[in-house]
C-alpha cells in the first residue's frame, strides 16, 4: 500500500513458497519502479541491490530469511542502475552509478567490506554500469553504457574488476 516496496520470497524446486509470507526488504513508498538486481551465492543466500535516485542499497538474506547485511550507499548525486553478483570467492560485488561514474564495492557474506574504498569506473561522459557477471579467481566482468549526452550515440564497454579491486584492462 502506498507505493512499490521490495520483497523477497524463497521458492522450492516446484515453485512453492518456503517463507510463510514474503520478507519485506524495503518499505519505500515510491510511486515508480526503479532498477534492481538479484543474485544468489553458493550458500543459498539471496542478495538484492537497487537505486532510487537518492541512494543505492544492497541487502543479503539467508536461506531462512535472516538479514545478513543491509548497506545504504549515499552521499550526494543521482544514484541509478544498481547491479549485484556473487563471485567465485564467496563474496558479492555491488555496482551502481553516481551521476556519470560507476562505483563498485565487494562485500563478504557478513556485510564487511573487502575493499577499503569503492572502485570507480568513469571518464569523459557518462559510464553507467549495466550488468555484472562473475569471472575467474574472484574477479567480475562489468558492462557499461557509455555516452556523452543522453540523446547522443551510445557505446557498450566492458571492464574486468579483479578480486583485489584493480582494473586490469586499463
Amino acid at each position: 500500500a502506498g507505493g512499490y516496496d521490495i520483497e523477497i520470497q524463497r521458492l522450492d524446486a516446484g515453485g512453492h513458497r518456503i517463507f510463510p509470507t514474503s520478507i519485506e526488504v524495503a518499505d519505500q513508498s515510491l510511486s515508480w519502479v526503479q532498477d534492481f538486481d538479484l543474485t544468489c551465492d553458493a550458500n543459498g543466500n539471496a542478495a538484492v541491490a537497487w537505486a532510487d535516485g537518492e541512494k543505492a542499497r544492497a541487502v543479503m538474506i539467508s536461506p531462512i530469511g535472516l538479514t545478513l547485511y543491509d548497506h545504504t550507499f549515499e552521499g550526494g548525486g543521482y544514484y541509478a542502475n544498481a547491479q549485484i553478483c556473487a563471485d567465485t570467492n564467496g563474496t558479492t560485488v555491488v555496482g551502481f552509478a553516481v551521476e556519470d561514474t560507476s562505483h563498485f564495492h565487494r562485500l563478504r557474506p557478513d556485510g564487511k567490506f573487502v575493499w577499503a574504498e569503492a572502485v570507480e569506473v568513469g571518464g569523459t561522459g557518462f559510464t553507467i554500469v549495466s550488468d555484472l557477471k562473475p569471472s575467474d579467481n574472484g574477479s567480475v566482468l562489468a558492462s557499461f553504457v557509455h555516452y556523452l549526452t543522453f540523446s547522443g550515440a551510445k557505446r557498450l564497454k566492458a571492464q574486468r574488476i579483479s578480486s583485489f579491486g584493480s582494473l586490469p584492462w586499463g
